[in-house]
Order: C-alpha cells, then sequence, then structure tokens
C-alpha cells in the first residue's frame, strides 16, 4: 500500500477511488465491490471501490482475458472517469 499511501498523500485528499486489477473469474462479468477496510486505513482515498477483470488461468504463465471483458472494462472506467461514450 506505499503507493497508494504516497498518492493519498501527494495528490489526495480524494472522494473516490477505483482499484482495478485482475482476479480469477468467469468471463463475462467484472466484479466489483466496495473495499472499507482499505477507505479506514488510507482515508485521503474517500470511498474506495474494487473492480476485478476476470482472468483464466490466473497466476500463470498463460494467464488470459477475454477482449469482450477489456472492452467493458474500458467503458466502465470512462464512464466513472465521465468521459462515457
Amino acid at each position: 500500500q506505499r503507493g497508494l499511501r504516497t498518492l493519498a498523500n501527494v495528490a489526495g485528499p480524494f472522494s473516490a477511488t477505483l482499484i482495478v486489477d485482475g482476479a480469477p473469474g468467469a468471463a463475462g462479468t467484472l466484479p466489483e465491490r466496495a473495499d472499507t477496510l482499505l477507505a479506514r486505513r488510507l482515508p485521503g482515498l474517500g470511498v474506495v471501490r474494487r473492480l476485478a477483470l476476470p482472468v483464466r488461468n490466473a497466476g500463470t504463465p498463460v494467464e488470459s482475458v477475454s477482449l469482450a471483458d477489456v472492452t467493458a472494462l474500458r467503458d466502465r472506467l470512462a464512464a466513472w472517469i465521465g468521459g462515457a461514450r
């Protein structure tokens, strides 16, 4: 969390933070959840949400993602930032 802590201290405080990561999951879904623990630890991040891009074969040299999921993630991020297409 060193990078998040630095970001919150240097560029924050933020009203909301969205963390995007890969996680094992079914293609066609973009699971999103609140991270209240991180929000309490680093209040400068504001409301923290985590968005996961489903990954097949996570942690192996052949990790792969669905291009449709990547497109959906791009669109979701654009909408979150405020530049919805």
